[in-house]
């Protein structure tokens, strides 16, 4: 198994977390959007050092960004906290995951949402939810697997004029997620 390490992530991590997001994405959506996109990501504000700054002076009471460490390198991260959109019925929200493709499949992201999960019950922000594009089939799969019941989906952005769907997944009940975390993430070794 892979040991993981979960530490806050801080202002020095935002350079190489924005790079992180941008090659995940190319690799992980190369199939679901357009090359065009993909290219452009490094100049978008929601992948750039900026936003990741922006997170971590958020970080704290009610949000969190985790660098993911495995085998002692960058491996990803995860962004979650209170849930952004009060109108949807959802207090706590996985906002983020993403690991390297190297790495996927091996149950860290498993372990790292239960993680989380423990961290959004232990503040009180119960139900949770998390998105995820609609074709992102492996991820939706994994939310189901870990109890999540669909909810819906919308229209976040247009790619080359075609709409791109999210799904929403929640877990009013996150026994399942929370179960998920006795993989080997421990407390001690989670971001503030």
């Amino acid at each position: 198994m892979v040991d993981v390490v979960l530490p806050a992530a801080t202002v020095d991590d935002a350079g190489a977390l924005s790079a992180l997001d941008v090659d995940v994405w190319r690799a992980s959506y190369r199939r679901i959007l357009s090359r065009a996109l993909l290219d452009g990501l490094p100049q978008s504000p929601f992948h750039d050092p900026q936003y990741f700054l922006a997170v971590v002076d958020r970080s704290g009471m009610d949000e969190w960004l985790w660098v993911i460490e495995a085998e002692d390198a960058l491996a990803g991260y995860c962004h979650f906290g209170a849930c952004k959109d009060p109108g949807c019925g959802y207090l706590g929200e996985i906002a983020r995951l993403y690991l390297r493709p190297a790495i996927q499949g091996q149950g860290i992201g498993t372990r790292i949402l239960g993680a989380a999960a423990h961290r959004l019950v232990d503040e009180g922000l119960v139900p949770i939810r998390a998105t995820v594009f609609e074709d992102n089939r492996r991820a939706r799969r994994l939310y189901e697997r870990l109890g999540a019941e669909y909810v819906g989906r919308q229209v976040v952005f247009e790619d080359q004029g075609k709409p791109v769907w999210d799904c929403t997944y929640g877990w009013a009940d996150p026994a399942a997620l929370l179960a998920a975390a006795s993989g080997g993430v421990g407390k001690d070794r989670q971001g503030g």
